[in-house]
């Protein structure tokens, strides 16, 4: 993983790149695609924050399945489910 960060980033700084990973795990623990698969926000946190461990990502999801046009067609309506709950909030 070391070879996709540029070490401009985090001038060798051993210490810089191990933060910067643990935020990019994260980030791909937070866009699970199964909901369940997701942490909570507190485990977020604790995980930032190096005071739990992290779990391994699954592999994401459009690597396992191909997309369909049922599939494009769930995301959309899943994306306007969302964006109309946050706005009704």
């Amino acid at each position: 993983m070391d070879e996709l960060f540029d070490p401009t980033l985090y001038n060798n700084d051993e210490s810089q790149l191990m933060e910067i990973k643990r935020c990019v795990e994260v980030a791909l623990l937070c866009t699970q695609c199964d909901r369940p698969d997701r942490p909570p926000m507190e485990d977020v946190l604790h995980m930032l924050r190096g005071l739990k461990e992290l779990p391994t990502p699954k592999k994401p999801s459009y690597i396992l399945r191909p997309f369909t046009k049922q599939t494009v067609v769930n995301l959309e309506l899943s994306a306007v489910y969302t964006e109309r709950r946050v706005i009704e909030s």
